[in-house]
Order: C-alpha cells, then structure tokens, then sequence
C-alpha cells in the first residue's frame, strides 16, 4: 500500500495508509454485488404484490441505485457498504472528511469515468503516486 504524507491545519504530519487499487476494486465489486441484491429484491417484491407502474420501477430500479455511492458515502461518513467491510473511507488529501460537494463531484465523475471512458481512471489510479 502506498503511503500519503499529510500537515494537517494544526501542523501535525500524519501518514495514512492509502488503498491499494485491488482493494478498491474489491470495495467496488462488494457494492456492485450489494446493489444486484437490492435489485433483485426489489423486482421480487414488485411481483409478489402486483406494484408494476412506472413510478415504482424510475424510483426502485432507477433513482435508488443510481444514487447509492453518493448518498452512503455522504450519511456514513466516507462510506458505503463496500469501503466498510474493506476498512476503507473517502478522505480529502489533507485528512479531513470531504465536503457535499467534494463527494458530488466524486460521484459525477465516475458516472463519467466508468460508462464513457470505461473505467480509465484506474489506469490513472495505478499511474499516480497516491493512488488518486
């Protein structure tokens, strides 16, 4: 695992241990198998109890999934289910927890990152110091 030197505002260098891309992709696939799940639920209990309308299905199979890694990382501080059982979490280079916007923006650019270019930022991961 690389290591990351950071001064925090009170003038204390720390040196977290940053996550080797193979345990994010392991985070990412543990998500990826979480949502499956979801998915398969969802569609399960819409067939039990006869809910087909359109509504049901843009907000169940489309909304929920979609904002997944934005909304669990925001409400578990850096978190999803994935980072969780990896003993991992979203930080800002400096340490500190990340803002609404900072995870907004993360969020963005992957739905970028993984459909457009197909997932050319883990070339980047693998090619940078920090594992960024």
């Amino acid at each position: 695992m690389a290591q990351s030197s950071i001064i925090t505002g009170q003038y204390v260098r720390i040196q977290p241990t940053v996550a080797s891309v193979v345990d994010r992709i392991f985070a990412q696939l543990i998500d990826w198998g979480v949502l499956l799940a979801y998915l398969f639920l969802a569609i399960w209990i819409g067939m039990e109890t006869g809910i087909d309308g359109p509504w049901y299905i843009i907000i169940t199979i489309g909304i929920v999934p979609l904002f997944y890694n934005l909304l669990s990382e925001i409400f578990n501080q850096g978190q999803s289910i994935g980072k969780m059982l990896m003993n991992m979490q979203v930080v800002k280079l400096d340490g500190s927890r990340p803002t609404i916007s900072a995870y907004l923006m993360r969020w963005l650019l992957f739905l970028i990152d993984g459909p457009v270019t197909s997932y050319m930022g883990l070339l980047v991961m693998v090619l940078t110091p920090h594992n960024q």
